[in-house]
């Protein structure tokens, strides 16, 4: 690719990150809440908005078969894993996940590849009056939002894909994916996130998760408990065809999502349906960056582990693989709960460089906080705030033995792949893995 051509890749993509990450969200003074709208009014409001604004957008998400998965944990590797599945036995698939780690393309796959940044700006420009529209204090629902959601299925339309996966934003009754009709679902888990909007409490995240149940439709879910119990009534009610997956015992989290997976190919209806998945035919394939992700020298490890149920899988996955524990690279945001994530972190690491991963309106945790907090839990912490330091001073501290592992934000792990895989190169071949002959060490 000529550099100048490269360079107005590079520039096609700023547009479009600028319209859709700046230029649609709303300002805090346009978010408007009645005390008279309780938390699912409001949420109910929204997934009404997002039908009207579909409808608009000439509902681009009726020209594909889809597959919708929910769940607080796994969604994003059980999604990517039944796509590539469905594209290894020649079918066109597209995969919607949330969120991103470098460019928002990634968010946009279509059998191995990202979406190009020219044809997303174009896309862009069809909806961006519908988007306009909705950008005011009265509405409910977020234009960045549905803009988002919308390009994906304008890209999957405009590719005549001949099925989505597509992973559930936020819970799953009012979440705008909800507005598919999809020929099969799935609920991985239910933990303890988004409590603000969802909750309080667990059971409350299970009625909004459940809530992508179908008539007639498939349901697999790896749910347990009280969620199970409300995802089963759920189902029962809308006469869905519920398959529990029970967890293995001591299962990490990469078999659990396997396991998922393979319920909902064999679920799946005529042509699509895949009996006997397993993995062991994709292992070469690479599903998702920051996904227990080992970067290129082997010494680094990134895990976007950034709710306390990925957590709690990513502590068992370091017991089952490593003898030595790592250091922790660690960059949190300010909307989850520090003490929640550290806790089960300091059992599992053996020392703690606290950092500052940079993000776009959304304000990161300080350092010292971070450090003062796993001190007083008991870990030894030094303070670096700017995150590439923040890795060699890990590096340094782990010597010859040990790995690296950083965690806690996907903005920190954004910023620690650019070293190795820079985001101008990720637009560029549109995949987030190429050959490169740089690593960290």
């Amino acid at each position: 690719m000529k550099a100048s051509t490269n360079e107005s890749l590079v520039r096609a993509y700023e547009k479009l990150e600028d319209r859709l990450n700046r230029q649609l969200i709303r300002p805090d003074s346009f978010l408007q809440r009645s005390e008279d709208e309780s938390m699912r009014q409001r949420a109910k409001r929204k997934f009404e908005e997002a039908a009207d604004f579909f409808h608009q957008v000439a509902d681009p998400q009726k020209s594909f078969e889809s597959i919708l998965i929910a769940g607080t944990s796994g969604k994003g590797t059980t999604a990517s894993m039944v796509a590539h599945a469905l594209s290894s036995r020649g079918f066109k698939v597209g995969l919607h996940t949330s969120p991103y780690l470098q460019v928002l393309s990634e968010k946009i796959w279509i059998d191995g590849y990202y979406a190009d940044s020219f044809l997303l700006n174009e896309l862009l420009d069809e909806i961006w009056p519908m988007a306009l529209k909705i950008r005011t204090p009265a509405a409910a629902a977020s234009a960045h939002g549905l803009a988002n959601v919308a390009l994906a299925y304008k890209a999957f339309e405009k590719a005549k894909v001949d099925i989505a996966v597509v992973e559930a934003g936020v819970g799953g009754r009012y979440d705008f994916n909800n507005i598919l009709e999809p020929i099969a679902t799935c609920v991985t888990n239910v933990g303890p996130d988004h409590l603000v909007t969802l909750g309080p409490g667990l059971e409350d995240i299970a009625w909004h998760k459940a809530g992508i149940a179908r008539p007639g439709v498939p349901l697999v879910t790896g749910a347990v408990g009280k969620a199970l119990c409300i995802i089963e009534k759920e189902a029962q009610k809308k006469n869905a065809f519920l398959r529990v997956i029970e967890p293995g015992t001591g299962e990490n989290f990469m078999s659990r999502d396997e396991r998922l997976a393979a319920a909902v190919l064999d679920s799946l209806p005529e042509p699509f349906r895949i009996r006997g998945f397993t993995m062991d035919e994709q292992r070469k394939t690479r599903l998702l960056p920051g996904r227990f992700e080992q970067l290129p020298g082997g010494r680094v490890l990134l895990d976007g582990a950034h709710n306390p149920d990925k957590i709690k899988a990513l502590v068992l996955a370091l017991k089952q693989k490593y003898n030595e524990k790592p250091v922790l690279v660690y960059g949190q945001l300010e909307s989850k709960d520090l003490s929640q994530m550290l806790e089960p972190l300091s059992k599992a690491v053996s020392f703690i460089v606290a950092t500052e991963p940079a993000t776009y309106e959304k304000p990161a945790i300080p350092a010292l906080k971070i450090a003062e907090t796993a001190q007083a839990i008991g870990l030894g912490a030094k303070v670096v705030a700017d995150p590439k330091a923040a890795v060699f001073e890990a590096l340094s501290h782990a010597g010859t033995s040990k790995k690296v592992l950083v965690t806690g934000s996907l903005y920190l792990l954004g910023e620690i792949r650019n070293m190795i895989y820079p985001w101008q190169d990720v637009l560029r071949y549109r995949q987030s893995w190429f050959d490169t002959k740089k690593e960290i060490s």
